[in-house]
């Protein structure tokens, strides 16, 4: 291997490609066709050879890298039936991270690392994995993926139609304008849509479902909430004021702005716009799972 490179070690044994691991220097794509041969040993482990002298890579969880050495070895616990990919890249505008979900690899794509990041996107429609800090990432205009990692991450789709996860810590995840996806992941997270018809999934733990005034449920949109855990999750009304829940929901029944559908109970803002509780009952629903936030 040149001096500079670096190394993705991916799990391609289906359609969802998953980056394993890393070693050696940051960089862009290049190619899997000048790594060397993969070997899986009788014990699982995994070593990568290469036809000149060898440079010992630990794998444990720094950056290893290659000073000067034109061959290396890395050695790490796989399963058994995992099929493996070794991609080498080679360049300086990026740092990447282990045990990051990926679709595909490709321009645009930007990682975190191991530190609390500020990671910005483009116009366009980018891919962004943040690492094991509490980081800020910025997906701006474009379809973007932004995926959190571990730690409390925030990440802003803004413009675009943006799909958002944030994984492990109490992330927090702003869809912003257009129709965007967002999934909290793991422990208490806060979903905030956005303008547009947004699709949320708190996942586990205690998560709040954040409308604001003038940016949320308008005339035409159409949100869905697909696993609102009654009594543990939350509804949260920002910027309207203080209004007494309890009061308010019994406007809400009185008025018949609460309803059973097919799909679940179905919440009519007095602004137009639409929530539904995915699989919920509107009469397993009480105040208590709505409050205000002046």
């Amino acid at each position: 291997a040149k001096s500079g490179s670096y190394f993705f070690v991916l799990d391609t044994t289906n359609g969802y490609t998953r980056l394993l691991d890393y070693f050696g220097f940051k960089g862009n794509l290049i190619s899997s066709s000048q790594v060397g041969k993969l070997n899986v040993g009788a014990s699982y482990n995994v070593t990568v050879d290469y036809p000149y002298k060898t440079t010992d890579i630990n794998g444990n969880n720094g950056i290893d890298y290659l000073n000067g050495s034109t061959t290396g070895e890395y050695e790490r616990w796989f399963n058994r039936d995992t099929n493996l990919t070794v991609v080498e890249v080679n360049t300086s505008t990026i740092q990447l991270l282990g045990d990051s979900l990926i679709y595909n690899l490709g321009n645009d794509v930007h990682y975190g690392s191991i530190w609390n990041d500020k990671l910005h996107g483009t116009d366009y429609g980018d891919k962004i994995y943040s690492s094991l800090g509490d980081d800020i990432v910025y997906g701006y205009g474009g379809n973007d993926i932004l995926e959190g990692g571990k730690g409390d991450d925030k990440l802003y789709g803004d413009n675009g139609y943006d799909k958002l996860h944030g994984s492990f810590g109490e992330d927090t995840l702003v869809g912003g304008y257009h129709n965007d996806t967002l999934f909290g992941g793991h422990d208490d997270d806060i979903l905030i849509g956005g303008s547009g018809s947004d699709v949320m999934t708190g996942g586990s733990g205690a998560d709040q479902f954040v409308f604001e005034l003038n940016q949320s449920l308008l005339s035409g949109e159409y949100d869905v909430i697909k696993d609102f855990e009654v009594g543990v999750d939350q509804i949260e009304f920002r910027g309207w004021g203080y209004i007494d829940s309890s009061y308010w929901f019994n406007g809400v029944i009185a008025e018949g702005r609460l309803t059973d559908t097919h799909d679940g109970a179905l919440f009519h803002s007095n602004y137009g716009g639409k929530v539904l509780f995915e699989g919920i009952n509107a009469h397993e629903l009480s105040h208590s799972d709505f409050v205000f936030d002046a």
